[in-house]
């Protein structure tokens, strides 16, 4: 019995010596040999990186490359794939409240798809071509199997990766969180091109993507093509946006509060859909904005006195929503404003202030004042 008692001992020893091997799969399906050890608790140390993307999860670590190689495991491109797209992502998933952990979520779709269009399976960067610099191109390029820590990445490669694949990502999350797959016309939306290439021309008329000289969106314009659900809080990323037309779509919901950080943004077009809530109270923020147009949606509550900010303002169209309440004075004393809508809502008061003698001088306007309609007839718009 001592014999038996040695032996059963011996083996519990060599058990608890042996480290877990952990097996990995990549997209074809594969199976491999993990290049990182796993936590006593079952999650990776891929910066937190959950595969099995169950909503709720939460990292156990910061989102930094924290690697602990196996010697005795292979390479493992996909594992890397996964940690370094995450890495360059944090700002912008973590904003998404990490939501690409989610399986079947915007995010994690896009996550998705921006891994595999950015890395070969072997780990080589395929976006390599259209990085400006192409010494450091080919340094990503060389060194990518011996990087376990996205420190090894010079500053002003790691900067451009960054902006490329959060380009890549919003436009994407953009296109899953608005029924892309439903899209009357996919304006060449995930394509292996150029994001700057995603549009469609007919005739006179762009639908897609618009880019300036540095490869930054200036402007996405995909009016009467079927979007629908809502606009992903995300879309900030788009920092250097000027125009964004969406009209005569399906899109609902309330406004991403993160609309209101696209300081750049000058033309804004939502008109036609089936948007609800309110206007940030913030909305006084967007301060290049010189059209804003919301009509004929469902947009209810009073309107911000931060709309006295946009001093640029030539053209507010909210006319056919739920609006109540007061017009506030400072809407009234923009100078720029030549053009504005407030008929067909429930406001009941600060419209004279436009209606009376001495007030602002605008070459349309349509609202209710005085009990009355001013002009009497809305022309037909052209």
């Amino acid at each position: 019995s001592a014999s038996l008692f040695l032996a059963m001992l011996l083996v519990v020893t060599i058990c608890v010596a042996v480290p877990l091997v952990v097996k990995s799969h990549d997209s074809d399906g594969r199976e491999g040999l993990s290049n990182y050890e796993m936590t006593s608790s079952g999650n990776d140390t891929l910066g937190g990186y959950n595969e099995k993307g169950n909503e709720g999860d939460e990292p156990t670590h910061h989102p930094t490359l924290q690697t602990t190689p196996n010697p005795s495991a292979p390479f493992d491109p996909v594992d890397l794939r996964s940690a370094l797209t995450a890495e360059l992502l944090m700002p912008i998933l973590e904003a998404g409240e990490n939501r690409h952990r989610v399986r079947g979520s915007p995010q994690n779709q896009a996550f998705e798809w921006v891994k595999s269009s950015a890395w070969n399976l072997n780990g080589t960067m395929l976006l390599t071509d259209w990085i400006s610099g192409s010494a450091e191109a080919v340094n990503v390029a060389e060194t990518i199997e011996s990087m376990y820590n996205i420190d090894d990445i010079p500053n002003q490669t790691k900067l451009v990766l960054q902006q490329r694949l959060t380009t890549r990502y919003v436009l994407a999350l953009f296109y899953f969180h608005t029924g892309g797959e439903e899209w009357s016309n996919n304006a060449g939306f995930l394509s292996n091109s150029h994001e700057c290439d995603w549009s469609h021309r007919d005739g006179n008329v762009l639908l897609g993507v618009e880019c300036d000289d540095g490869d930054n969106v200036t402007s996405i314009s995909l009016e009467l093509n079927n979007l629908s659900r809502s606009l992903p809080l995300e879309i900030y990323g788009l920092h250097g946006l000027r125009t964004l037309d969406l009209k005569e779509n399906s899109l609902s919901g309330t406004l991403p509060s993160t609309l209101t950080m696209l300081s750049d943004l000058e033309y804004l077009d939502l008109s036609r859909n089936d948007f609800r809530g309110g206007l940030m109270e913030n909305f006084g923020d967007l301060s290049s904005l010189r059209s804003f147009r919301a009509e004929k949606n469902s947009f209810t509550g009073t309107l911000p006195k931060s709309l006295g900010n946009l001093v640029l303002l030539k053209n507010l169209k909210l006319d056919s929503n739920g609006f109540w309440g007061s017009v506030p004075e400072e809407v009234s004393s923009m100078k720029e404003l030549t053009h504005l809508w407030l008929n067909d809502n429930g406001f009941t008061d600060g419209m004279n202030n436009f209606c009376l003698e001495g007030g602002p001088s605008l070459a349309v306007f349509y609202s209710d004042c005085l009990g009355r309609s001013f002009p009497p007839i809305v022309p037909q718009e052209h």
